[in-house]
């Protein structure tokens, strides 16, 4: 596997995504390749083969972020939900993706942060309007520990406590 860009386990699975050849779903035990999916993939073909960033959320969905938007690859790896025509994430590539305790997704951008909540479907946007002026945030550069979120930008570090964070417009 060539080009890789994240890696993300699972019970019995390792993802690998590639900047040029999509993803990967390993064996776990054996390490052999169980299914490649990419822009001719048959089964579930990608919107593009530029994979730069995946994360795996508690629901056990994969979230790929691709050079032409964000996607969620759901359960049974049949089926993905485009998120790149959302006008929420308009000039928005999404670099890191960290959950909160109540399984809302934040996401660090080229243009600030997002916070998505599956229940309404819904991307809320943080900016320099919020006090958050950090520039546009690095690809893999986040954690979470305890309750708060650390994520890296390109004026410095940022952390926040998820529940406690607000917008001010």
């Amino acid at each position: 596997i060539r080009n890789a860009s994240g890696i993300v386990f699972d019970d019995e699975i390792v993802w690998i995504s590639s900047v040029s050849s999509g993803l990967y779903e390993l064996d776990k035990k054996t390490w052999a390749i169980r299914a490649h999916y990419d822009k001719y993939s048959n089964v579930c073909p990608l919107a593009s083969n530029v994979v730069r960033y995946i994360f795996m959320d508690s629901k056990q969905a994969l979230w790929l972020a691709m050079d032409c938007g964000l996607y969620k690859m759901e359960e049974g790896r049949k089926h993905i939900t485009s998120y790149a025509d959302r006008k929420e994430l308009i000039n928005s590539r999404v670099v890191s993706i960290q959950e909160g305790n109540h399984g809302e997704l934040w996401m660090g951008t080229y243009n600030g942060l997002y916070k998505y909540v599956s229940a309404d479907d819904s991307f809320k946007h943080f900016g320099k309007e919020d006090n958050l002026d950090v520039g546009q945030f690095n690809y893999h550069a986040c954690a979470r520990a305890g309750n708060l979120i650390y994520m890296g930008a390109t004026k410095g570090l940022v952390w926040f406590e998820p529940q406690a964070t607000q917008r001010t417009h």
